[in-house]
């Protein structure tokens, strides 16, 4: 689903499909995310509601 996803979409598309099926993250929820929200050193991504 991911590639396809690419395909379509590039590759933003492709990764937010893989980051939707590892954390569980609602659509909404990972297209609203900021830079500020990913910690990439400690595997952290914030959700603000």
């Amino acid at each position: 689903m991911a590639e396809q996803a690419g395909m379509l979409g590039g590759p933003t598309a492709r990764l937010l499909i893989i980051t939707a099926a590892s954390t569980g993250c609602r659509w909404g929820e990972l297209t609203g995310l900021h830079r500020n929200n990913v910690d990439l050193h400690h595997g952290v991504i914030t959700i603000d509601t």
